[in-house]
């Protein structure tokens, strides 16, 4: 009797959250296959940006010997809780399944691993999903667009045919409610409810849809892809057209990661007829617009070239400093069909501000200038 109360008393005001212990789905035998996992080719110079990156961060995988695709699922769960932090899920011996917060070594920077919280516990009855991945995606687009998006292939498949409450966190960016609605629009099955950062639901049955993603690397199954691509483009009605561009994405306006003699790029592609955008000056809709109708897109690494994943047969160059090449990119253009160019120069200061060797950079893209 007193075991029960405490379990009552504890869903109805909530107490302090603490998880410190996590189960690695993969030992479970509860996995529905959405996609297999696969072995990527990776060409010569698509293995010099991922052994540049694996130098520079130490990183405990090695994309440059062999690339593998993980295979994508979902998976039910009965009573969970599912805390509105992070979007993990909870499961027996209050263990927090790795996947759903990523994997093993993004959750132990989740909010929802050995991090106490006070939340507030509600009971939550029917059947539930969500895409949810803070503080990851609370305002990254990269985040967004390629670890949370694509889940919602996943989603689809999940075989139950009546009501799905899809749960996303009460405090979502115009960019993102727009793209959920695009997708409630497309599976009526879902409906929309909101989750704030502080509370947790005891939820009966819970789905979970596996991540695309993997670390420092934006390659997706074909099939999640094409998913997104279409919903997004279908939602703001954005077609092909036949005028294609050659775009130069400028971070002049941000506030670091900046290429410090921009002035002589700009000058150089203007004259060749590239179109120079601050993407943050353009609505979202506008943004997509403009990737979809490129050619060829040239920018400084950062979350705007995310949009290279609503290109089609475009060109890529991402230019990056000699000590911090990431290769995240790299492998969403190779996912996405795109022909990739590196060109690292320079040395990224305090604030990630670097310059480049002007001549080196012309060599590069000598054939896209003239």
């Amino acid at each position: 009797m007193l075991d029960l109360f405490t379990k009552l008393f504890s869903r109805s005001i909530g107490l302090i959250g603490y998880f410190a212990d996590h189960l690695p789905l993969r030992a479970l035998n509860n996995k529905i296959v959405v996609t297999p996992s696969y072995e990527v080719d990776i060409c010569d110079s698509e293995r010099e940006c991922l052994i540049k990156t694996e130098q520079i961060y130490g990183v405990h995988y090695r994309y440059s010997l062999k690339y593998f695709q993980k295979e994508t699922f979902i998976s039910c769960h009965k009573d969970v809780i599912f805390l509105g932090n992070s979007g993990a899920i909870v499961e027996e011996r209050n263990a927090v399944v790795a996947e759903s917060a990523f994997d093993e070594l993004r959750l132990i920077k989740s909010p929802s691993f050995r991090m106490p919280s006070l939340m507030f516990g509600k009971n939550k009855k029917g059947v539930y999903t969500s895409v949810i991945h803070l503080p990851w995606s609370k305002w990254n687009i990269y985040h967004w667009f390629i670890d949370c998006l694509p889940r919602f292939y996943s989603i689809k498949q999940i075989p139950f045919e009546s009501t799905i409450f899809l749960i996303v966190n009460d405090r979502l960016e115009p960019f993102q409610e727009e793209s959920v609605k695009f997708f409630l629009q497309e599976d009526s099955r879902l409906k929309l409810v909101k989750i704030k950062n502080s509370e947790k639901w005891y939820i009966d049955e819970f789905w979970l849809p596996s991540f695309a993603s993997s670390h420092m690397s934006g390659y997706l199954p074909k099939e999640h892809i094409c998913y997104v691509k279409s919903i997004i483009l279908q939602g703001y009605q954005i077609n092909n057209s036949s005028s294609k561009k050659k775009i130069y994405i400028s971070r002049k306006g941000a506030l670091k990661r900046r290429i410090l003699n921009e002035a002589s790029i700009i000058n150089l592609l203007e004259r060749s007829g590239y179109l120079i955008v601050q993407a943050e000056k353009l609505a979202f809709r506008d943004q997509v617009e403009l990737f979809v109708n490129a050619s060829v897109i040239i920018s400084c690494h950062g979350a705007g070239l995310t949009h290279v994943l609503f290109a089609s047969d475009c060109k890529v160059v991402e230019i990056q400093p000699e000590n911090m090449v990431k290769s995240h990119y790299c492998l969403l253009s190779k996912a996405c069909g795109h022909e990739y160019r590196s060109y690292i120069s320079g040395t990224a200061d305090n604030n990630l501000d670097f310059c480049i060797d002007l001549d080196g950079f012309v060599d590069l893209i000598g054939d896209l200038i003239n």
